[in-house]
């Protein structure tokens, strides 16, 4: 079997494209994956609680920087008011 010099290119390319993707998921690791993990229901979430806003207000508090802040599957309860994320305001 004889192969073209087209397939050749085409291979080349495809490795290419493989190895600028490899590269990006590389560099983008970092920012998925945060220095600390705080999973809610350890620290005082729950979908029992008429409101999770305390708990999770002091989750945010407590865990400064880079932090994956995991909620587990649930329907969790909150009330109006305000979650700070440092200096921004989102209205829950």
């Amino acid at each position: 079997m004889k192969i073209k010099k087209m397939d050749c290119y085409l291979c080349l390319r495809l490795l290419i494209i493989q190895l600028v993707i490899g590269v990006a998921m590389v560099l983008s690791y970092k920012s998925v994956f945060a220095s600390t993990f705080v999973n809610v229901s350890d620290d005082g979430m729950s979908p029992v609680l008429k409101s999770n806003n305390k708990a999770l207000q002091h989750i945010i508090d407590t865990n400064k920087g880079e932090t994956t802040i995991y909620i587990p599957k649930g329907n969790y309860t909150f009330t109006q008011g305000a979650i700070i994320l440092e200096s921004v305001k989102y209205l829950v």
